[in-house]
């Protein structure tokens, strides 16, 4: 098994404790995403990548990045709703 198997097959165990912490042992893990920004400052240009990882179908994994987006977009102020 190569690096990227591992850790990908490390994620999957820490999100399956979560769900199993969470809502119970004899609850099992559908779909889930893992969405993370990178910054590279090193290069003085200070580029950003974006990584998205996940298990399940398309579809299943489309409504979850939705369903973050809305409600993080609910949970952050705009500028100037003071």
């Amino acid at each position: 098994m190569n690096n990227d198997n591992t850790v990908f097959s490390a994620l999957e165990d820490a999100v399956s404790a979560m769900v199993a912490e969470k809502h119970g042992p004899d609850c099992v893990v559908g779909s889930w995403v893992l969405v993370a920004e990178s910054i590279a400052p090193e290069d003085g240009k200070d580029r950003s990548a974006w990584l998205c990882e996940g298990q399940g179908s398309p579809l299943s994994r489309r409504g979850l990045v939705e369903c973050a987006r809305d409600m993080y977009a609910r949970s952050v102020r705009r500028f100037g709703d003071d």
